[in-house]
């Protein structure tokens, strides 16, 4: 046990925490949740979420916080608002690691469980990004893994009680994080697996405590954001649950079966392995209470976001550590009847992958096509590039080559690790010119003087507020997500239209500098209506600009 926990340790430092710093924020997401609470800081209001200075209450304060304890202990950089989420998911894991081996009836699954759980494509990829689904995950995780401890145990008063009393404690955090979607989510596994125990009286009498519990912990700071901002509850109910979940103009509108392509992606690598563990699975299916759990754990809330209007590819995250453990269990099954040709077959398929990208990177990196720039300008990245893909196809073969199931899970679940912790700097050149403008911002912050007036678009605001760590920027366009807080009587001066901006441009001529920064194609759109710039500095074609107004 103790082998098998460092190994899972040792795995998730490589992989989520040791390169968590080494790629620059991305904009919109990562930088907006690295400003707010840079402005909670520098404000010492930590009540009131702000971005660039205005209101912005899209969600609550759980994630900001979270980043800013992080922010005081690491300092303001690219690892400190990374790393809560990355320890969200590496929490989860261990949740997954304790259930496994607490419930599956077989210890040994524990470790292959969380190991899979961490390898997946989406768990990955949204544990080392800086937005609040990790940690709306690893609170939902707990929760539900509370009530399940709560249930196993409810032929003993005191752990029944003192499990749902954690299981609220989660779920109000759930709620401080990202909203009443935390409230959703265990009903939906809750009610119809205490149905199918045929049980159905009891969600008369769970749900007081938890819920009870979780209300207390969202109390204090929803009264206070109410005494400070009272239209607070009004917006967020509104237009962040109602309007998102039902509006036929809901926020990144998507069909039904949206996130069934999601789900696909989401496994990667296990997604070729589907067919072996729903083969398994299917031996003893829903035979224990844990097994109708995780079954009810992923079907349920999966079926309510494919519902909603607005989707994400990072709204099922929740449904990824029943999943893991679902996946376990079939594969293990599978392989007790001696059966491993759709195992095998599958790891042949999936030889494609190393194969397909090594042959593609350096066909790029080469000059195939014309019309396409080279991925990396250094070309020591196309080097750990193809050391990753080797090591994939080497761990794939010695799972393939491996006959015992422990031992062809765990090689199987090595073969992406050294991927993704290349992936971090592995970023093609280009789409860091176009995402990421915090770097080209702070090569070229010295010829901004103190008193200058910075314009921005929406995009890239939130990086300018972060690389130059001011929020009185002015913003020229519509505001986005920010049309709530510049709509505020005492922040409209600060929103532009092409007639005030070139009025500032002419006002300040020879008396103050005004910098309008923004992308190139915004700024090839808006050229005819802008003044002409006395300096114009360019990040690279398709980049970001500085056009300066002397």
């Amino acid at each position: 046990m103790k082998k098998t926990i460092f190994i899972l340790i040792a795995l998730f430092g490589l992989m989520y925490i040791l390169p968590l710093g080494l790629r620059p924020l991305v904009d919109p997401d990562e930088t907006r949740y690295a400003e707010i609470p840079r402005e909670m800081m520098a404000s010492n209001d930590w009540v009131v979420p702000r971005l660039a200075g205005v209101l912005y209450f899209e969600k609550p304060v759980m994630g900001y916080w979270a980043n800013a304890l992080s922010m005081k202990v690491f300092g303001q950089n690219n690892f400190a608002v990374r790393f809560p989420l990355a320890m969200a998911a590496g929490l989860s894991a261990c949740l997954v690691f304790f259930l496994g081996r607490r419930f599956s009836g077989d210890p040994r699954l524990a470790f292959p469980s969380a190991l899979i759980f961490m390898t997946f494509l989406e768990v990955f990829g949204v544990g080392v990004f800086n937005t609040l689904d990790s940690l709306l995950a690893f609170f939902l995780t707990a929760c539900l893994s509370m009530f399940f401890l709560a249930w196993d145990s409810r032929d003993s008063r005191k752990h029944y009680y003192f499990f749902l009393f954690l299981s609220g404690i989660f779920c109000g955090l759930a709620c401080h994080t990202k909203g009443f979607l935390a409230f959703v989510v265990p009903i939906s596994v809750i009610v119809p697996f205490v149905i199918w125990e045929k049980e159905w009286k009891r969600m008369f009498t769970i749900p007081w405590i938890p819920i009870s519990v979780a209300l207390l912990v969202m109390l204090p700071w929803g009264i206070m954001i109410h005494l400070r901002e009272n239209d607070f509850w009004n917006y967020f109910f509104w237009n962040e649950h109602i309007r998102r979940f039902l509006a036929d103009n809901a926020q990144h509108k998507e069909p039904f079966y949206y996130f069934f392509g999601v789900l696909i992606l989401g496994m990667f690598p296990w997604t070729i392995l589907i067919p072996a563990g729903i083969s398994g699975f299917r031996i003893k299916g829903f035979n224990t209470s844990f097994r109708r759990f995780t079954a009810c754990w992923f079907v349920f809330p999966f079926l309510f976001f494919s519902a909603s209007s607005g989707k994400l590819a990072t709204y099922i995250l929740p449904c990824f550590p029943p999943l893991a453990l679902m996946l376990t269990w079939g594969l293990f099954d599978y392989f007790k009847r001696d059966k491993r040709p759709l195992f095998d077959c599958a790891l042949v398929a999936l030889l494609l992958f190393p194969v397909c990208g090594i042959t593609g990177v350096l066909l790029l990196q080469h000059g195939f096509s014309p019309d396409m720039d080279e991925l990396f300008s250094d070309n020591r990245k196309v080097i750990l590039f193809v050391m990753a893909m080797s090591a994939f196809a080497f761990f794939l073969l010695g799972a393939l080559r491996q006959g015992d199931i422990h031992k062809k899970i765990a090689l199987f679940a090595l073969s992406p690790v050294l991927f993704y912790t290349f992936a971090h700097v592995l970023t093609p050149d280009q789409a860091v010119l176009r995402n990421s403008p915090v770097p080209f911002i702070l090569e070229n912050k010295d010829k901004i003087p103190a008193d200058a007036l910075i314009v921005s678009p929406s995009t890239p605001i939130k990086s300018v507020c972060w690389a130059l760590k001011r929020n009185d920027i002015f913003l020229l366009d519509d505001g986005g997500e920010l049309r709530y807080g510049f709509s505020q009587t005492d922040q409209r001066d600060r929103q532009l239209s092409f007639d005030a901006f070139n009025a500032m441009v002419t006002e300040n001529k020879n008396k103050r500098n005004v910098v309008l920064i923004l992308d190139e194609r915004r700024y090839k759109r808006w050229q005819d209506q802008l003044p002409q710039p006395d300096f114009l500095i360019k990040s690279g074609e398709d980049g970001y600009i500085f056009a300066i107004f002397k």
